[in-house]
């Protein structure tokens, strides 16, 4: 899909022709909404503002994008240069992550696939800074990166974290000065850090499938963000995460997972009230809800599958929205070949501000939204327990009538 410059080489096909972000209930997997249809090519990071307006990268185009919530199809911003990869601060290579400061609306890309910075923009969409650079030692130094892949800001100490995925590490910068803070790094990270997220008090990750030679599990980790220590990991029980991709959490503890290669969202839920942020036991109770895929195959059957998005594990951007009200999930679709639809996952939660959450492996109900499908190319074990689990079918949205 792409040659040796980072150029995409299927534009001819055009953009997706199906709706590319849904929004859905994560109680019955219900889709209440539906836009975005005829503007990306492969997207691949999706993220909310404290506004409500989604942010989306794509890695064809190379561009960000801020879109309207009010399922306005028309762009408000667009940052970087139509199918034009480039390191200066008018181009992205690849751009995989947007984080937007909630007080100043300052914006933050992370750059991504063929570029290793951090970008800054203002509100307006103007360039600021960057740093980062490329990483080519085995040990890499603070500001490098392969790979940032996710990003997680931390508004209350002005900080913004970088899972650098292929350096297996989380590195945390000051917004203002730029400056190094720390380096979150655990043996049990493996050699990749997907995704973080972070509520106040906790920071939380998931890694990647460990090379052949390698033993560290696929799973979820619960840190305490002042020492950066592991109070919790956690998994699947009957199932297993396989590649999952990206990870957001609620202030009220509830976690959810996007699992590329499994097709899966899973909804982990505290079962006990959490005090002081600390390690309670409890059960775990288990919530599958599936998302039909053959409409969308059928649909997109001609489009040819690429070798080079095989080596380009697409990513889903979980995070939430201020406020309150009923908790709906935001889906981005991407692109679909022949056997496997492609999604980026987003969770677009209206979280109650209420309680605090820790927790450990077994202090979580855990729900998966299945067959939201994810062809990915990098590298990324069914457990017994007595947990419940159930599964739920939720139709595609009815496609608006042609004019």
């Amino acid at each position: 899909s792409f040659d040796s410059k980072f150029i995409y080489q299927q534009r001819g096909l055009g953009p997706i022709e199906e709706d590319t972000i849904l929004v859905i209930d994560p109680n019955n997997a219900a889709v209440l909404q539906s836009s975005g249809k005829n503007l990306f090519y492969l997207p691949h990071g999706l993220s909310i503002d404290k506004d409500g307006n989604y942010w989306v990268t794509d890695v064809a185009l190379h561009q960000v994008f801020k879109l309207n919530a009010n399922n306005e199809e028309a762009p408000l911003l667009i940052l970087g240069k139509s199918m034009q990869p480039g390191s200066d601060q008018n181009h992205f290579c690849q751009p995989t992550d947007v984080a937007v400061d909630p007080d100043t609306g300052t914006i933050y890309v992370s750059d991504g696939y063929c570029n290793s910075r951090i970008v800054q923009f203002s509100p307006s969409g103007k360039f600021i800074t960057q740093w980062g650079e490329e990483s080519t030692e085995s040990n890499p130094k603070p500001g490098q990166f392969s790979v940032p892949h996710s990003l997680a800001l931390v508004p209350h100490l002005g900080q913004l974290c970088v899972a650098d995925r292929e350096n297996g590490r989380i590195q945390c910068f000051k917004t203002d000065t730029k400056e190094f803070v720390r380096e979150i790094k655990h043996a049990s990270f493996g050699r990749n850090v997907f995704a973080i997220s972070y509520i106040p008090g906790l920071l939380f990750a998931v890694n990647g499938k460990p090379y052949f030679e390698d033993q560290e599990p696929v799973q979820g980790f619960v840190m305490n963000f002042s020492n950066g220590e592991i109070i919790d990991v956690f998994k699947p029980v009957r199932k297993h995460f396989d590649m999952p991709h990206d990870i957001t959490a609620s202030e009220d503890g509830t976690v959810y997972v996007g699992d590329a290669h499994t097709n899966t969202v899973w909804k982990f839920t505290s079962t006990e009230k959490m005090e002081h942020r600390s390690v309670k036991k409890a059960g775990i109770e288990v919530q599958e809800i599936k998302e039909s895929e053959a409409v969308v195959e059928t649909k997109m059957e001609n489009k040819p599958a690429s070798s080079e998005l095989q080596k380009m594990q697409e990513k889903q951007k979980l995070i939430k929205e201020p406020g309150s009200g009923v908790p709906v999930i935001l889906i981005t679709t991407l692109l679909v070949i022949p056997v496997v639809v492609l999604l980026a996952i987003a969770l677009f939660i209206r979280w109650k501000k209420s309680r605090a959450f820790g927790g450990n492996r077994k202090g979580y109900s855990r729900k998966g939204f299945d067959r939201l499908s994810t062809e990915g190319s990098d590298q990324e074990k069914d457990d017994d327990g007595s947990e419940s689990e159930e599964e739920y079918s939720a139709p595609l949205p009815i496609p608006a009538p042609s004019s």
